[in-house]
């Protein structure tokens, strides 16, 4: 049905157009026999209009001009109109093929996906001119026989500026696509002097892995594992180059070997090159995304304004300038439909080869049950959000007929969401996790029951590991000094939830 709904969107116009001139050329050809039979002269003797329009000399000499101008002009546009509707086609084709080729290459995905949506944007804008020209084109010629020519004209001018409009909405969105990629975490950039129990751990786990060391390591309160090559706003900067970041919250719930299983995960995506992948990639994907999301916004925002406009020509020319934009609308989307394909295929090909690299390293069982844990509790964290933005806006917190110091409670976020997390961890709370994929800030990560079963694991299997959030010892211990980091991030944490709470008073 959506192949359809596109075929419809970016045939319509051509095949209409084409069907209308043509039915002009017929009327001419009838005229033309009807001329010929008034001046008693046998159509058989006469070539037919088509062959009389293409001697300049025969038009000059019998002043045919103002029926074979019509005609030729005619002519030329409804094979204007045939080349656009088998272009049209052709690149679509072209684009599915190109998706389909790039699921199997990911340097492939890379090279092709940015040319090709500055391409398919710029055919767009292409055919949003041509049919411009066509509509105009076919309301002049079918109007051959018409003396008044202002109507003409006004459609001309008008159908003209309509797709100007489309073509600077559907190309200003690649100048968007190129901006790095970046991610912003509540997190603090350790040192190797002041953290070395920690970088000792993630250097011998780098050395078994076979992966050069993170340029930088950042423990944030943000619920997430990740390692990237973009830029990271953090507590006190930016940090550039390959950075590591751990949240000290995920840590409490994890034991020393699962935390080594997911770092030697991460470290995988640096030893396979993915950091520098997903820098150069997701930024111009995410920019595809958000320029439909603005095409898409101006349609509706067309659509809204002339609802509200009581004259009937302006609402008329709203409707047919959000109509214009749809070709575009639908070409994004295709594009990114057949390209999102490619994607998640080298998303899953990636994150599966990481996982492989920590069962190696730490086992398959600890790598499963830390991706488990994840899944389950990682949204909790907002929840806590929530209650801790409200308790510091009322100054305490309740806790069941004990009321306490929002501050103070509030002293150690991380220590707290740990707490949160026990009360919750029971067999339940595993339920339905198979779907789910785990927030990444630069790309998409696959379900959680592709990749247990790519480790050899199962949910039911794990499940007893998986419920064990209260480890002793827990992968927190593995930073150095943690309770005084926990301390630090917790009163930022607090702090940035004061400008809010007092937005809200």
């Amino acid at each position: 049905m959506k192949y359809v709904k596109l075929a419809a969107i970016f045939l319509a116009i051509p095949v209409i157009c084409y069907f209308v001139l043509r039915s002009a050329m017929s009327d001419m050809d009838v005229a033309w026999g009807h001329a010929l039979k008034k001046n008693n002269i046998s159509p058989d003797r006469i070539p037919a209009l088509a062959v009389v329009c293409q001697n300049f000399s025969t038009v000059t000499e019998l002043k045919l001009a103002s029926i074979c101008t019509p005609y030729t002009d005619a002519e030329l546009f409804r094979n204007v109109a045939i080349f656009t509707a088998v272009g049209t086609v052709s690149f679509s084709l072209l684009v599915m093929v190109a998706g389909f080729v790039c699921k199997a290459n990911r340097h492939l995905l890379l090279r092709l996906f940015r040319p090709g949506f500055v391409v398919s944007n710029l055919v767009v804008a292409t055919l949003l001119i041509v049919q411009a020209v066509l509509i105009s084109e076919t309301i002049r010629c079918s109007s051959w026989n018409s003396a008044d020519t202002a109507d003409v004209y006004f459609y001309f001018v008008l159908f003209g500026l309509i797709a100007l409009v489309g073509v600077f909405l559907t190309v200003k969105p690649l100048f968007r696509t190129a901006r790095k990629a970046q991610s912003t975490v509540i997190g603090q950039v350790l040192s190797v002097s002041d953290y070395p129990a920690l970088w000792q751990f993630v250097g011998d786990l780098a050395q078994t892995v076979g992966s050069d060391l993170p340029h930088n390591l950042v423990v944030g309160l943000t619920p997430a594992f990740f390692v990237t090559e973009a830029d990271v706003h953090c507590i006190g900067g930016t940090v550039t180059g390959r950075t590591m970041y751990l949240s000290v919250p995920l840590c409490r719930i994890l034991t020393v070997e699962e935390l080594s299983a997911v770092i030697a995960h991460e470290l995988g995506h640096f030893r396979g090159e993915d950091t520098a992948f997903s820098l150069r990639f997701y930024p111009i994907y995410r920019g595809a995304v958000e320029s439909l999301n603005g095409v898409s916004e101006a349609v509706t925002q067309i659509n809204d304004f002339t609802r509200y406009i009581p004259i009937n020509a302006i609402k008329l020319i709203g409707i047919m300038g959000s109509l214009t934009l749809l070709p575009s609308v639908f070409m994004i989307s295709y594009f990114l439909e057949c390209f999102s394909g490619a994607e998640s295929a080298v998303s899953r090909d990636r994150e599966i080869a990481a996982d492989a690299v920590a069962a190696k390293t730490s086992g398959s069982a600890n790598i499963a049950t830390a991706l488990v844990k994840l899944h389950a509790y990682t949204g909790m964290w907002d929840q806590l959000s929530v209650v801790m933005r409200d308790g510091l806006s009322v100054g305490h917190v309740n806790v069941g007929d004990e009321r306490y110091d929002a501050p103070q409670f509030f002293s150690n976020v991380s220590e707290l969401y740990a707490m949160t997390v026990a009360q919750c961890a029971e067999p339940r709370s595993l339920d339905g996790l198979d779907a789910k994929t785990i927030p990444h800030p630069t790309d998409s990560h696959p379900p959680l029951s592709i990749r247990l079963d790519a480790l050899g694991q199962s949910l039911f299997a794990i499940r007893s590991g998986a419920l064990n959030v209260s480890p002793n010892p827990s992968a927190h211990e593995v930073i150095d000094n943690c309770d005084d980091l926990e301390g630090r991030l917790s009163l930022i944490e607090q702090a940035l939830v004061g400008p809010e709470r007092a937005a809200t008073s």
